[in-house]
């Protein structure tokens, strides 16, 4: 998670601003472990954890999309972009931080 803004300090849950796609990305960009969802951040503010069914049963796509810098990168496709639909980027960010569960960090 880049930003703590992104968890409801209240309750604990995320916000649908964590769930949205960043400019140039095909997909949301995650990984498929906690070390592979948070390389590359220099602060670390936790971690969401999604269930494939979850995604594939609200019409998403998760697909592992290996770098050489990250084997286990995915992106989750069929995300629509905040500038091309935003009511259908906003909603589907609501689903998705309906299903997410906070880790506060990488499970030993």
């Amino acid at each position: 998670m880049r930003t703590s803004k992104w968890v409801n300090a209240d309750t604990g849950r995320f916000l649908a601003a964590a769930f949205l796609r960043r400019p140039g990305e095909a997909g949301l960009s995650v990984g498929r472990t906690f070390d592979s969802a948070v390389a590359g951040l220099n602060r670390i503010y936790g971690c969401a954890t999604l269930h494939c069914g979850g995604l594939r049963g609200i019409g998403l796509s998760p697909v592992h999309e290996p770098t050489v810098e990250n084997p286990d990168h995915a992106e989750i496709l069929g995300m629509p972009h905040p500038d091309d639909d935003p009511q259908a980027a906003q909603d589907y960010a609501l689903k998705l931080a309906a299903q997410a569960r906070y880790v506060a960090r990488s499970p030993d």
